[in-house]
């Protein structure tokens, strides 16, 4: 028994890839808490284009915590839902027990900018978090675009919670939550319902919106924490009643309000309301045909840069086991002129969740460093293919583009490539520079690598990626030699596994088989 505890042991710790700057999230990126009991399933990292079918899962970091559901990326730097900032989530919680100081809901806050997957828990609904509420289970996290605090629903108080919120260092450290309030109901309309989630959304730094499962539309005042009812936009309310809002004036002057619920069958409205004009009713649309172009019980929505509007569902049936994203294209240039049922099938995941929530990055820092040449925040092929074809054509007699002379030194050259492996190294988590040779950047020079270069060799496509290590123009017999000099070496011994770490996991798994 302790032979075999020791060996899956060391196949944990050799057998799972190392994750890269690749895995971490981008602009455009795509993040869903599932609410499972699994801690390697709980979230997703979604990536690609609006279209059909057209989104892929991704590795991510996040693997730590169960029952992830709410997830919103902060405005760090003031760049609005910034992948490269902190991202926030929620477990909704057990029922609380207040007597007792448990239950309730737990807010987190996961690194952004590490592949370690840290995460640091901010805020416990049971204890109070910082101020006096009332425990409750929490839904519905948004943050306010200053960044300056952060507003929940509570599920059981039936109230608006608004903490002060200091970010982190993106790295899953140094936030904290303080001065917890919860909004204060009028006498005038219903307030929110019990036992139902309810969206929320910022208009600005001083008010939080949201909106029951009946229809009714409240503003918080965020300083006195009093409400306001605003409106109503009657909603079937049929059952098992969830609502959701979207707003973001940087995309959209209007807000986005989605109504869903179970009777039997999914029903689902989206309503287009203008907050310029008291929030009236710009258009409505029916989404609850799931078999043609409506959604499966919306759970959660967000929009993307471009303006398209996606959706998250339930899943967790025979027929239909994982819960799908749907988009639904420019929601923005004229809303009068969305149809009923119009989503398209974006992304299916294989986890059945019934209850999940998105968020879509929607910018990201720069790394401020030269060798990002494109400005994404991420060092990578695109980076390095770049800088190595500028070499060739400087080496032509091309002027010089001094955007990629790292060296300053008047002149775009090896040594450029030289200090471009050395920034990359630092910046993808790497303890040393990236190696000549290591033609796929995840600092080791091995097979892989041979691979590239004999799939390319004697091709002239300037490209680093492509076995043109020695940046001449051509992947010939001198790049095998950088590659042959530095074979099994790796950038970050801590990170990399061992050149025979394949092996020994392969060794070890048919030794793990064929003892039982």
């Amino acid at each position: 028994m302790t032979i075999r505890k020791c060996c899956v042991f060391f196949l944990a710790l050799t057998c799972v890839s190392s994750l890269s700057a690749q895995d971490l999230p981008q602009a455009g990126d795509i993040v869903r808490g599932l609410s499972v009991f699994d801690a390697a399933t709980s979230m997703e990292l979604v990536r690609g284009p609006a279209g059909m079918n057209t989104g892929t899962q991704l590795n991510h970091p996040w693997v730590s915590e169960v029952f992830v559901q709410g997830v919103q990326f902060d405005n760090l730097n003031g760049i609005s839902h910034n992948a490269t900032g902190n991202l926030l989530a929620l477990n909704f919680g057990a029922t609380p027990d207040p007597a007792m100081m448990t239950g309730g809901g737990t807010v987190y806050n996961f690194a952004t900018q590490s592949t370690a997957g840290t995460v640091q828990v901010i805020g416990e609904s049971a204890s109070g978090m910082g101020g006096t509420i009332t425990p409750t289970r929490m839904s519905s996290l948004s943050v306010s675009p200053d960044n300056t605090k952060i507003a929940i629903q509570g599920y059981d108080s039936q109230a608006i919670i608004v903490y002060d919120y200091t970010a982190g260092d993106t790295m899953g450290g140094g936030a904290s939550l303080s001065n917890a309030a919860e909004s204060i109901i009028d006498t005038v309309g219903t307030g929110l319902v019990g036992f139902d989630t309810q969206g929320t959304a910022w208009i600005d730094n001083d008010t939080v919106l949201t909106m029951s499962s009946l229809g009714d539309f409240w503003e918080v005042d965020v300083t006195t924490m009093s409400s306001t009812y605003v409106r109503t936009e009657p909603t079937p309310f049929v059952g098992s009643d969830q609502t959701a809002l979207e707003y973001n004036p940087t995309i959209s002057p209007y807000v986005y309000a989605a109504y869903s619920g179970f009777g039997g069958v999914s029903t689902n409205t989206l309503y287009v309301l203008d907050p310029a004009n008291n929030y009236s009713l710009v258009h409505s649309i029916d989404l609850s045909d799931t078999d043609n172009g409506g959604i499966n019980t919306m759970r959660d929505i967000a929009l993307d840069a471009s303006g398209n509007l996606y959706f998250t569902s339930y899943g967790g049936d025979n027929d239909d086991p994982g819960p799908y994203i749907n988009v639904l294209l420019d929601v923005v240039t004229d809303p009068t002129s969305l149809t009923d049922n119009s989503t398209i099938e974006y992304y299916r995941s294989s986890i059945d969740s019934g209850f999940n929530a998105i968020d879509i990055a929607l910018g990201q820092d720069s790394t401020g460093v030269d060798g990002d040449f494109d400005d994404n925040g991420v060092y990578e092929c695109s980076d390095v293919d770049s800088l190595v074809d500028e070499i060739v054509q400087v080496a032509g007699g091309a002027a010089p583009d001094v955007s990629f002379d790292l060296t300053s030194d008047g002149n775009v050259n090896s040594d450029d490539l030289t200090a471009w492996l050395a920034e990359a190294g630092t910046a993808l988590g790497f303890a040393s520079p990236l190696l000549p040779g290591d033609a796929n950047l995840d600092g080791a020079v091995d097979g892989q690598d041979f691979v590239v270069w004999n799939s390319n060799k004697f091709s002239n496509d300037n490209l680093w990626c492509g076995g043109d290590f020695n940046a001449d123009g051509a992947t010939d017999g001198q790049d095998f030699v950088v590659w042959n000099s530095n074979k099994f070496q790796n950038s970050d011994v801590s990170a990399v596994p061992e050149p025979a770490a394949g092996l020994l996991c392969l060794v070890g798994l048919a030794l793990l088989i064929r003892r039982r």
